[in-house]
């Protein structure tokens, strides 16, 4: 159990690292109870030939602003994966395809299927082990305890979390959307920081994905406010977040794959090919919408073609 006196909890992400190897998915999903479902994925897991630490394999900027913070306080890290359950930043895993976030590897549907809920996965995948968010908060000796969780996997553990005892929350600082307020028992909704859409007027706006990362960041590298007590961060929270205002989104139209990849050919070499730089063209400049992970997935496509861009 961890000594440290800070703790930050954060969530893993669909992107990995290419270098970590093939990423192992579950096979036959829908076979089986869901004992025997989350039973045949550790297994897999347990098998896995190439592993690397936490931090190697998850890559994208939620989770490098979760790494930031934790550096800046010498706190240890945890991440809550759909895939491993709770895990320390430096356990070593395979890649893998599991998530609740959707897209490709997504789990939501064949859980469905088998008449489970994503709750009901998270108590699977850790049956029968000691690691669980409740137990690390309440057994560590960590003064201070940041959760940075998007709704979906505050939704996940919230039968877990919702142990935790009245003694630990004034420990507790999270980072959330309003869905994932929605999403956390009563009793914790307090230890919510209250960071809204004004945040995307400060410089640590971000994408709806990296919300709570981005939010927990501003908390302690900003505002230092994390050598606050609980009633004293939000009310600087708070304050704060008057001095930013709502930004105007632009309206953006849609266009098709074959559409966005002529544009981003067309001004492929005038970026010199960065995608961070291609992205923000496409929604500032060309007003075209186009979410991160399918921009990603164009860019690729590109970058593989053996025909040179415009």
């Amino acid at each position: 159990m961890s000594t440290a006196r800070t703790i930050v909890i954060t969530n893993c992400t669909n992107r990995k690292r290419a270098t970590a190897g093939k990423p192992i998915s579950l096979q036959r999903f829908s076979r089986g109870t869901l004992k025997e479902v989350a039973d045949s994925w550790l297994s897999r897991v347990k098998k896995a030939s190439s592993k690397l630490a936490a931090t190697e394999i998850y890559v994208g900027r939620s989770f490098n602003d979760a790494v930031t913070v934790a550096e800046e306080l010498q706190g240890n890290l945890f991440v809550v994966s759909a895939g491993l359950g709770l895990l320390s930043a430096a356990t070593c895993i395979p890649a893998y395809n599991l998530t609740v976030s959707g897209g490709h590897g997504a789990i939501n549907a064949h859980l469905a299927k088998l008449g489970a809920t994503i709750p009901d996965w998270w108590t699977a995948i850790n049956r029968g082990r000691c690691d669980s968010v409740s137990r690390l908060v309440v057994q560590s000796k960590a003064d201070l305890v940041l959760i940075a969780l998007p709704a979906n996997y505050l939704h996940m553990i919230a039968g877990d979390i919702s142990a935790f005892p009245r003694r630990a929350i004034s420990r507790l600082r999270i980072f959330t959307s309003p869905a994932g307020i929605a999403a956390l028992p009563t009793e914790l909704t307090n230890a919510v920081m209250p960071y809204d859409e004004r945040l995307e007027g400060s410089p640590f706006a971000g994408t709806r994905n990296d919300f709570a990362q981005r939010a927990m960041r501003h908390f302690v590298s900003q505002l230092k406010a994390h050598t606050l007590d609980l009633t004293s961060a939000r009310r600087k929270v708070q304050r704060a977040l008057r001095y930013y205002k709502v930004p105007t989104i632009p309206v953006r139209v849609r266009k098709s794959d074959d559409e966005l990849i002529a544009l981003l050919r067309k001004n492929w070499q005038r970026f010199d090919g960065n995608s961070t730089r291609l992205l923000r063209f496409l929604r500032d400049e060309a007003l075209v919408s186009c979410e991160q992970s399918r921009f990603r997935g164009l860019w690729k496509s590109i970058g593989a073609s053996k025909i040179p861009p415009h």
